[in-house]
């Protein structure tokens, strides 16, 4: 995305900075908590089936939608019933580890290559204003529903569901 951002036509080139900016840190966040090691190559072999299984899985749900993911909801009704999950471990310094399951990184996957597609569309053709903030907001509610299943995993107190209060205006 960073790459194909420096050929967007001059029209987009704003919006798609945004995008990079808003996106990058979130999901960031996640993927930093990966180490690629030698083995994981068979074991990715392992799972194809299931990775391939559940992506289609979710790809349906996400066309279903329209990519627009505007609450909670949404996310959950995209990756099913507590099925987007992280557990954090934490030592005394702060965050230690970070292990994902299941939803959380084929949904974002498929996002972030739709929305690679819209950045490689923008360089031959103006996108329409509000595109790519709303690719983005799509991000945000993914991640923050990930952080709300964290503390309700930890079994944190918080409001009932806070990103209700994230949901876009009609």
């Amino acid at each position: 995305m960073i790459r194909l951002s420096e050929e967007v036509l001059p029209e987009n080139r704003k919006d798609v900075n945004g995008y990079i900016g808003d996106v990058w840190e979130q999901v960031m966040i996640y993927v930093r908590s990966f180490k690629w090691r030698k083995s994981t190559e068979d074991l990715k072999a392992k799972f194809k089936s299931h990775v391939a299984a559940e992506e289609a899985r979710l790809q349906k749900n996400l066309e279903d939608i329209k990519y627009d993911i505007d609450s909670y909801d949404v996310v959950r009704l995209i990756s099913g019933n507590g099925r987007i999950e992280t557990v954090w471990l934490l030592s005394t310094s702060g965050l230690h580890s970070t292990y994902s399951q299941q939803t959380l990184f084929p949904m974002l996957y498929l996002v972030l290559k739709r929305d690679l597609q819209r950045i490689s569309l923008a360089r031959k053709h103006v996108l329409d204003d509000s595109e790519l903030p709303d690719a983005s907001e799509t991000i945000e509610f993914i991640c923050s529903a990930t952080l709300y299943r964290i503390s309700d995993l930890r079994g944190e107190k918080q409001p009932r569901n806070p990103l209700f209060q994230l949901t876009r205006p009609p």
